[in-house]
């Protein structure tokens, strides 16, 4: 029964992930660090980022909602124009700007899809993982939520967030 959370906070609460979850994403967090363009001015960053509500230089999102992905292919399938911004909520768009220097409403696709991009390096290639198994590992053992190898709920949910990251990837 889908509650209307993403599957990381079904795993990490409840032990289980949803194959079908209309509300999943990929919750990241994403830092303003010292060689971003926004750091070239740090009192102004400091006063834009309290005037939008951002009290540390630290913020996590929830990105590739699968139900907002879902609807921008079918969009981007049959050719009709789609507003990209709706591919990342307004906090997560303003956050970036500041962290891009970028000023609020500009187009940031590119900043975003490095952020993407980045997210995805982040993961085992399945290639990599696959070929270093060998007969004497332990796979992924049973748990709460049962399975065991790609069937356990933490391998699920990591080949869920790469698929949602490779969808927003491919629309941005």
């Amino acid at each position: 029964e889908n509650y209307g959370q993403p599957n990381n906070i079904y795993l990490q609460y409840h032990g289980f992930v949803l194959d079908d979850n209309s509300h999943d994403c990929v919750s990241v967090s994403i830092p303003i660090e010292s060689g971003d363009e926004g750091m070239l001015d740090v009192k102004n960053l400091r006063k834009r980022m309290k005037q939008y509500g951002f009290s540390t230089g630290v913020q996590t999102f929830c990105i590739g909602n699968a139900a907002i992905l879902k609807e921008a292919l079918r969009l981007k399938n049959t050719n009709t124009p789609m507003n990209w911004q709706k591919l990342g909520d307004g906090r997560l768009l303003t956050w970036l700007a500041l962290k891009y220097g970028r000023s609020i409403g500009s187009d940031i696709r590119e900043p975003f899809k490095q952020v993407v991009t980045k997210l995805l390096n982040q993961y085992p290639s399945s290639s990599s993982s696959e070929s270093s198994k060998s007969g004497e590992e332990a796979e992924a053992g049973e748990g709460i939520g049962g399975g065991k190898g790609s069937n356990h709920p933490a391998a699920k949910l990591v080949r869920k967030e790469i698929e949602l990251l490779e969808t927003l990837q491919s629309l941005l």
